[in-house]
């Protein structure tokens, strides 16, 4: 499913954005939660994600 939302944005130029606030550092065993997809977004929403990791 991510693989076709980013060739349907790379079709038409339309920018895939991934928000990661919830499944970003580590919580689903890699880095980034789209690391288990074959897909690399052009950008990714990490705000909350930073600031709770400092607790």
């Amino acid at each position: 499913m991510a693989a076709g939302c980013k060739k349907k944005c790379t079709e038409t130029g339309a920018l895939l954005i991934l928000d990661e606030i919830q499944a970003g550092f580590g919580r689903t065993g890699k880095l980034w939660g789209f690391e288990h997809f074959d897909v690399v977004p052009d950008m990714v929403l990490l705000g909350k994600a930073l600031g709770a990791a400092c607790l």
